[in-house]
């Protein structure tokens, strides 16, 4: 497997290199459990990866959660993927998987990227609405505005005050599921 650092945009930005990065990660995890004497199913995870090269981005996506994202001049938010719900309530599709490479969900965009939200599962009732089928605006629109102050790299302020937010009640009470966030801003 070829690594990002190594690799041209137009590698980074292909299929190919995505199912070799999943290939590489199920190696991985199934070198992890032989070592830890447990199945490869133990390890089940998801994955969401975005990569944005300039007015490109492959999207990669393997189970539930979701990344959203605003393009430059627009005022509403997008989703690479709707996430991936099996037959059954909580049910996905997992990196472990022996199919994984079946439920990979690929997509290559030419567009500017300015802001991008990626989620796991227990925040899909908060950030999407189900019944339009789109992302709630507002729950984005309210998270952005507070990264503009901050210099490139990772805020530990705002990481904190995210971590309060997702821990409050008010969030608690909508859902119970894991609560993971990632945002990212292309500074204006």
């Amino acid at each position: 497997m070829e690594r990002a650092t190594d690799a041209s945009a137009e590698t980074i930005l292909s299929r190919d290199f995505a199912v070799d990065v999943l290939d590489g990660l199920r190696q991985g995890l199934q070198e992890l459990a032989d070592a830890s004497e447990q199945q490869l199913r133990d390890f089940a995870c998801t994955m969401l990866v975005a990569v944005i090269c300039g007015n490109r981005a492959a999207f990669w996506q393997i189970g539930d959660g979701a990344m959203c994202f605003r393009i430059r001049d627009s005022e509403t938010f997008q989703y690479a993927f709707w996430p991936d719900k099996g037959e059954y309530a909580n049910e996905t599709s997992f990196v472990t998987q022996a199919n994984a490479q079946q439920h990979l969900e690929f997509d290559l965009s030419d567009c500017e990227i300015v802001q991008l939200a990626v989620f796991s599962d227990g925040l899909e009732r908060l950030a999407l609405d189900f019944t339009k089928g789109e992302p709630h605006n507002g729950f984005f629109n309210g998270l952005f505005p507070y990264l503009s102050p901050f210099e490139a790299g990772h805020a530990v302020n705002i990481s904190s005050q995210i971590a309060g937010f997702l821990g409050s009640e008010r969030v608690t009470r909508r859902t119970d599921d894991d609560k993971t966030l990632i945002l990212a801003a292309l500074e204006l």
